[in-house]
């Protein structure tokens, strides 16, 4: 059953195979206390993001690589691919990424 969108903070609710994952947001401050903004930052490996699993379809996590395999819990910190799947802010200010289940490459303990 989809949730009513209404319910969905972010204001969208994933369908397929496709999960919602929440970014998280990096403040850096210099020595002298000036806050760096985002495209200005290095970060130590660029080819990958962390966040944190906001939604899944209930299709998620039932077929490919992740049969046999446990199933990231609603709010589990994941790592994914930088680029993967696409970027959009939620009606509730925050930003999210949609992307495919087999997109996530790592769930941290």
């Amino acid at each position: 059953m989809i949730p009513k969108l209404e319910d969905c903070a972010p204001g969208l609710v994933p369908t397929g195979y496709n999960v919602l994952v929440a970014l998280d947001v990096f403040e850096e401050k210099t020595a002298g206390g000036l806050y760096l903004p985002e495209s200005h930052k290095e970060r130590e490996d660029s080819a990958s993001e962390r966040g944190r699993l906001v939604d899944a379809s209930p299709m998620a996590f039932t077929g490919g690589d992740w049969v046999g395999a446990a199933a990231p819990a609603i709010g589990a910190e994941v790592l994914f691919q930088r680029y993967a799947g696409f970027m959009f802010d939620g009606r509730d200010g925050k930003k999210y990424r949609v992307m495919a289940d087999s997109e996530l490459k790592g769930i941290f303990q």
